[in-house]
């Protein structure tokens, strides 16, 4: 389970404005976001993860701790 709509909703940031901040379409961000969709490529992952300020291990993969 991903963490794009915690992020996003904490950051105040729209689905509109990150899809224009990712170059992604909002309906595939949204599929995305609800696990509808999986296996995002890593260029998708790191787009979502850039434009809300975190890692794509803190919105992808949220159980796993990152060294330090």
């Amino acid at each position: 389970m991903n963490r794009i709509n915690y992020y996003r909703k904490k950051s105040k940031t729209s689905l509109d404005v990150l899809s224009e901040l990712t170059g992604l379409s909002s309906a595939y961000i949204c599929l995305l976001a609800s696990d509808k969709r999986s296996n995002p490529s890593k260029e998708v992952m790191e787009s979502i993860s850039k434009a809300l300020g975190k890692t794509v291990i803190q919105v992808f993969y949220p159980n796993i701790k990152e060294a330090i």
